[in-house]
């Protein structure tokens, strides 16, 4: 199944709490739209969790 994510908030949060690579663990295909690839995504290496 194809989960689309259209908006960076749910992993910019997923990404604080150190739980973004577990994401991708799900049994899922998760599909970003390139200006939300190119525009937030790539920055997300430089959110640290707390």
């Amino acid at each position: 199944m194809k989960v689309l994510v259209s908006d960076s908030s749910l992993l910019i949060e997923l990404s604080k709490r150190d739980l973004l690579k577990e994401m991708f663990h799900l049994p899922f295909k998760f599909v970003v739209p390139d200006v939300l690839f190119e525009e937030e995504l790539i920055d997300l290496e430089r959110i640290q969790p707390k």
